[in-house]
């Protein structure tokens, strides 16, 4: 410790207090690092959510098209003979942005497991066009189509799963998993419209497809019962008020001819019919889910503020504390040192009061 002595009074002093200073600047710095990270964080995490509302915009619409199939195969070629073209235009549209949107991710932003999800399942989207021309030459089998609709969509919606995950937030995260079980419980509808169009294009249903629909129907109370645990208030009196209007029951009073039927007995329904009104109810729990996006959207963006009000706070405390600290130790060494002037020279020893 030598070196103490080869040094001004003064600068001791300011030694002195810039030790203790700059301990409690550590301190404050960690935590805003730590804010840094979360910003960061939810920096990319909104850009998931982009990516995740444009994976669920091609999910609606390949729900359409899953639809459309199932009633044009059952009916050989009959029905959507001119709608199903044009919703494969639709659906091709949607895959084009949700493939534009993962470019906006930098290097740093990419989750590895997450984007070997997502490309793993836009790998499957692209054998559309192999599936579309057995379709339309009807050379695959009904419910081979729907499956692998079905499985695309599963495989799409499994990846806003894994979006969920990212973020540590547990707002967000609640928002993110009630949003998920609501597009869960959407889809089954998806699959329902598809059955019906299939059963009410034949006026047959198999013991295997009534089986299913009763299963779908089961797995979409059970999914919105999870949405209705963790959505907001805000969010759920949405939901009821969409479930009020009256496509609802029309869809319900149809679903039951498919339950109840005996044979072709009961499933008087034409099959365009089932599918414009089962669209019509999809269509609002779509608006639902839009809603859902933008609050989960706003939550992050939220976060995001106040961490960066909370940063912003905890550098100004930093400078603060550092320019405090220097102007106190430099008027103290000065004030110090000043009295202990007339210690070195004699002639100024008058000046001292005892």
């Amino acid at each position: 410790m030598s070196f103490l002595t080869n040094i001004s009074i003064k600068l001791k002093i300011v030694i002195l207090f810039l030790i203790p200073a700059l301990a409690l600047i550590y301190q404050t710095s960690s935590i805003s690092f730590d804010l840094y990270k979360t910003i960061q964080e939810d920096t990319a995490v909104s850009k998931y959510v982009v990516i995740a509302t444009n994976i669920s915009a091609l999910v609606h619409e390949s729900q359409k098209e899953r639809g459309m199939t199932a009633g044009f195969l059952a009916s050989q070629g009959k029905k959507f003979v001119f709608e199903l073209p044009k919703q494969r235009t639709i659906t091709d549209q949607k895959l084009s942005i949700l493939k534009k949107s993962l470019k906006t991710l930098s290097e740093s932003e990419k989750i590895p497991v997450l984007m070997n999800d997502i490309h793993s399942a836009i790998e499957e989207a692209d054998r559309l066009s192999s599936i579309r021309n057995r379709v339309s030459s009807l050379s695959i089998d009904k419910k081979e189509a729907i499956h692998y609709y079905t499985a695309l969509n599963g495989e799409l919606l499994d990846t806003i799963g894994s979006v969920v995950k990212t973020s540590s937030n547990a707002k967000v995260t609640e928002l993110a998993s009630s949003y998920l079980s609501f597009l869960y419980a959407k889809e089954r509808v998806g699959i329902e419209r598809a059955i019906g169009a299939g059963v009410f294009a034949t006026k047959h249903i198999s013991v295997d497809a009534k089986v299913k629909f009763t299963e779908l129907i089961a797995e979409q109370t059970a999914y919105l019962k999870v949405f209705k645990i963790l959505s907001s208030k805000t969010a759920l009196d949405f939901y009821k008020e969409v479930s009020r209007k009256q496509v609802n029951a029309d869809v319900e009073n149809m679903a039951k001819k498919i339950l109840y039927a005996n044979g072709a007995e009961g499933l008087d329904v034409d099959a365009s019919v089932w599918f414009k009104t089962i669209t019509k109810k999809i269509d609002l729990l779509k608006s639902v889910e839009d809603k859902l996006t933008k609050e989960l959207i706003l939550s992050i963006e939220k976060t995001k503020e106040e961490s960066s009000h909370a940063l912003f706070f905890s550098l100004a405390v930093n400078i603060v504390i550092l320019l405090i600290v220097l102007s106190l130790s430099i008027m103290i060494s000065n004030n110090i040192t000043g009295s202990m002037r007339p210690l070195h020279n004699p002639k100024d020893l008058s000046t001292l009061n005892f």
